[in-house]
């Protein structure tokens, strides 16, 4: 479930009969490049995206779809991408970020 109540189906759902589209503002993610990869703290909506785009590739649809993205800039990095760098690396790994 998402934190407003939402079952994650209902997303899925939605995409796939086009009542959501992935143009809206809300799947806009924002990710940080880390160590040459790209990462985002929105987890449960990019699992839905993925499921989406698994299920139109098995009906036949293109899963190629542009989703689009908010890249967060060095030095500005929200608490939210802060999260993903301590989960993502250990300790030694872990570069120093700036939180706002």
């Amino acid at each position: 479930k998402f934190t407003d109540g939402k079952e994650f189906e209902d997303l899925i759902q939605g995409l796939l009969c086009r009542r959501i589209k992935l143009s809206e503002q809300f799947l806009r993610f924002p990710v940080v490049k880390i160590a040459g990869h790209w990462h985002s703290a929105n987890n449960r909506r990019l699992y839905c995206v993925k499921q989406y785009q698994e299920r139109l590739r098995k009906l036949g649809g293109d899963p190629d779809e542009v989703v689009e993205v908010c890249i967060v800039e060095k030095g500005s990095v929200t608490k939210q991408v802060a999260k993903i760098i301590k989960q993502k690396y250990s300790t030694k790994d872990r570069h120093e970020i700036t939180i706002r």
